[in-house]
């Protein structure tokens, strides 16, 4: 075991054994996020804390520190389960491994286990309660919704975390089927000329939820493959918004007259994402409301530990930002303040 790996355990486990003791009575649930470091992910846990508070319960934060990765993410469900915990909600990184690895524990001590954001992949449904959060496919087919509003037909660089988390490739799904008119496009999906869309060079392109790869790759896709298109179904690029800006440049006439387009999925929007939208380099976003995930996710603990039926899908609020206030095929559209 390296020096660094060392260091991350030793951290997860003074996180997991110091806040718990601080909280006292109540019931204590956990948020399972892929990062302790994502805004996106900050945010679901204080509206999880937030609601469970208002009962007098508890909602802890787990997960990996820094980037997401499945075996850090399984790290931190074993670290948890060493304590008492009434309630977990899963933002799943690779399910089919996590159901080898942690998940067999939490089953085996029947610990109420829902998922958010990121589902289990389908024939693992039967291992949660319910799934809290938006249809990634859906998500999906609002940002390609956005393509179609502004280009008919084109080159596509599709741009994501990990080939193996369920609700990206739900996204990357979602944007070929809006592209395309096709409901269950071939795997992997690979679009070829299908509607005259055709995905670029070593696209679909995965980041490893690393920010400064993925402006990285914004550049070389715009340069080098030559794509007309972006579609990043996550929000690393913004992540890095000054070198964003940089690397969006040399391009910017070419987006501002919409020959090339950039559109990414985001949680709530920032000022300096606006800003990149205001300035012509972003042709829109698709929003997810992560703290009303966090706040829905506590809700629907609380009723599984009350022995209380639960609906399997607790959809949450998702919506299209443009540049201007008009409709937009397959979501609803608003105008930014």
């Amino acid at each position: 075991m390296d020096f660094r790996r060392r260091v991350t355990e030793s951290l997860l486990f003074v996180f997991l054994f110091s806040i718990p003791a601080a909280y006292g009575q109540g019931l204590t649930f956990a948020l399972v996020s892929k990062s302790l470091q994502d805004a996106n992910f900050i945010a679901a846990a204080r509206g999880c804390e937030a609601a469970a508070s208002e009962d007098g319960n508890h909602c802890l934060h787990v997960g990996p520190e820094g980037a997401a990765h499945f075996r850090s993410q399984d790290l931190a469900i074993r670290r948890l389960l060493k304590q008492d915990v009434d309630g977990i909600a899963l933002s799943v990184t690779n399910g089919a491994y996590l159901a080898r690895q942690s998940l067999k524990q939490v089953t085996k001590r029947n610990i109420p286990l829902i998922t958010f954001d990121s589902d289990l992949p389908e024939d693992l449904h039967f291992l949660r309660s319910a799934y809290v959060g938006p249809d990634n496919r859906v998500i999906g087919q609002q940002l390609g919704g956005i393509v179609n509003r502004f280009m008919d037909e084109g080159t596509l660089c599709l741009m994501s975390a990990s080939p193996f988390d369920t609700n990206l490739n739900e996204r990357l799904m979602g944007v070929r089927q809006a592209l395309t008119g096709d409901p269950k496009p071939d795997e992997p999906g690979l679009l070829a000329g299908e509607n005259g869309w055709t995905e670029t060079g070593r696209c679909p392109w995965y980041n490893a939820d690393d920010k400064s790869r993925a402006v990285t790759q914004v550049f070389t896709a715009y340069t080098y493959e030559h794509s007309d298109a972006i579609v990043s179904v996550g929000a690393w690029p913004l992540l890095d918004d000054n070198r964003l800006r940089e690397a969006l440049l040399p391009f910017r006439d070419s987006l501002r007259s919409r020959e090339k387009l950039f559109i990414l999925a985001t949680g709530g929007l920032r000022p300096q994402d606006y800003s990149l939208m205001d300035e012509g380099l972003i042709q829109g976003f698709v929003s997810i409301d992560f703290e009303a995930m966090g706040r829905t996710s506590y809700d629907v603990l609380k009723r599984l530990h009350e022995g209380r039926a639960v609906e399997e899908y607790w959809p949450t609020p998702v919506i299209q930002v443009l540049p201007e206030p008009a409709p937009v095929t397959g979501g609803e559209s608003t105008q930014p303040e």
